[in-house]
């Protein structure tokens, strides 16, 4: 029967024998290896934290460049309207001035109404039916 632990118990009130190799050993030994890697040990953790901030660095970078292809330009919806009036101006399009176009459809609307409202309305009569009288036949004040 072999005991797990082959140090000799102590009480708390005697002293330890650094002179004993095991007791010496067991008290000062490193948990991942000997003394003389705790330097090594420090240096491959700031490697791999070293390594980690640059991966994180690359990945910030390609986010930011994809952010980037993406931007907002205040310019394009004007420059987009500029365009669309530049092809209505090569085809000479009556809608590149709405206030005319909508000027002639409300004259048109409004004779239509006149039309619907006062059938009896009719065209006033032309310049060779009036002879050089006035509507009624009566001539003008100062006319011969």
């Amino acid at each position: 029967m072999t005991t797990r632990n082959t140090r000799p118990k102590t009480n708390a009130t005697t002293d330890l024998d650094l002179s004993n190799p095991s007791l010496y050993a067991e008290l000062f030994k490193n948990p991942t290896g000997g003394a003389s890697r705790t330097g090594s040990n420090r240096r491959a953790k700031e490697e791999e934290r070293r390594k980690e901030l640059d991966k994180m660095k690359d990945e910030y970078k390609t986010r930011f460049v994809e952010e980037a292809k993406h931007t907002f330009d205040l310019q394009a919806p004007a420059e987009k309207m500029a365009r669309f009036e530049e092809t209505l101006r090569q085809r000479r399009s009556s809608a590149l001035y709405p206030n005319f176009l909508a000027a002639k459809w409300r004259e048109e609307w409004e004779r239509e109404k006149r039309k619907t409202q006062k059938p009896e309305y009719e065209q006033p009569p032309q310049d060779s039916q009036l002879n050089g009288n006035n509507v009624d036949g009566a001539k003008e004040e100062g006319e011969i």
